[in-house]
């Protein structure tokens, strides 16, 4: 079993001692950000203008995670660096997936073809190869889809694929092969 990092909290944000530190800041009982410096400003686009009151909110350390319980929010996070959330009465809104990874299973052929011409693979994860990767696995009930992520071409329901999330601004004419439509690189 993996060790808790120590934290350090300044005001309403919290530091959490991992190799790249993990910071929560209360923002309001109902918005808890969450920020690992991968060497950008930090400015969220999630959060238009100043939402910060002050709140009350207490870090507990429960032995195997520390938890940020505000009066609308519970925000779990262990020291294998998961994050689950929770409202007030403990219904999960959003946890972190600790299973081992599926692949989309029973497409047929066809689907497969179309699939991998949009650019995604039914067998393999992503690569981890790109020193600036990182993913983000939640879980999702049986009866939850994926909507959006943008400029994404194929099925509306996104579960079970893996897509980038690069940016890049190709002229190119936008042909059904392409993963990504238009997108401003950064």
């Amino acid at each position: 079993m993996s060790v808790l990092p120590s934290y350090q909290q300044n005001k309403q944000t919290i530091t959490f001692a991992f190799p790249t530190p993990i910071q929560l800041t209360v923002i309001s009982p109902a918005i808890i950000r969450v920020f690992i410096d991968r060497g950008e400003s930090g400015q969220s686009y999630a959060i238009e203008g100043d939402k910060t009151v002050t709140t009350d909110f207490q870090v507990k350390d429960a032995g195997d995670h520390y938890t940020i319980q505000t009066a609308a929010l519970s925000v779990n996070l262990d020291a294998d660096q998961h994050i689950d959330v929770f409202d007030k009465n403990g219904n999960a809104l959003i946890t972190d997936y600790r299973g081992p990874r599926e692949h989309l299973k029973g497409v047929d052929k066809v689907h497969k073809r179309l699939v991998e011409a949009e650019g995604h693979s039914v067998t393999q994860a992503p690569t981890k190869s790109d020193k600036g990767y990182y993913e983000i696995i939640k879980s999702l009930s049986p009866d939850e889809y994926i909507y959006g992520l943008g400029d994404k071409t194929g099925y509306l329901n996104k579960r079970g694929f893996a897509y980038d999330n690069w940016n890049v601004d190709n002229p190119a004419p936008q042909l059904e092969i392409l993963p990504n439509i238009y997108k401003s690189k950064t």
